[in-house]
């Protein structure tokens, strides 16, 4: 006669599904990873070609009647937030007076021209001039690197 068995699982069974599970969850977490980083560096990529584009907005408009060897505007980064500034109303790499500010995803660092603090500084044409902000000597280019999670942009993006 056949002994029917009880309908659980048996602790082979049990740690044979555990162990599947860990190797899946184990491959999945490093690429998950690097999809959140690869995705956080688009949005600062992003927010740094709105930063830009802001800037040159603003010094375009010349508010300030400034000439053309002079900033009218400008692109900062500082404590990973990047604003644009008029030139009337900055006052060094805070973001305080600014007219427009992004803030980068959480785990996201960025480097303008070098530095996690720096400028860049727009005459009434919208195109990069030498300035000083505060104490700081701004670029005359805008190059970034943006990283997150242990994954860099491979290549320096250039805005100008």
């Amino acid at each position: 006669m056949y002994k029917q068995r009880n309908a659980g699982f048996t602790l082979i069974e049990f740690i044979i599904t555990i162990a599947v599970m860990m190797v899946l969850l184990l491959q999945g977490v490093p690429l998950t990873m690097q999809w959140v980083g690869s995705s956080n560096i688009r949005s600062g990529t992003t927010l740094f070609n709105q930063g830009v584009a802001r800037a040159k907005s603003r010094a375009l408009r010349n508010g300030s009647a400034v000439t053309a060897s002079n900033p009218a505007a400008y692109l900062v980064l500082n404590n990973n937030t990047v604003c644009a500034q008029d030139a009337a109303t900055a006052s060094g790499l805070n973001c305080t007076n600014a007219v427009w500010t992004g803030k980068l995803p959480n785990a996201t660092t960025a480097i303008l021209n070098g530095a996690a603090a720096q400028c860049v500084a727009y005459n009434d044409s919208g195109l990069p001039v030498a300035a000083t902000l505060g104490s700081t000597q701004c670029g005359t280019a805008a190059t970034f690197i943006v990283t997150s999670m242990g994954v860099s942009s491979d290549t320096t993006a250039v805005l100008n």
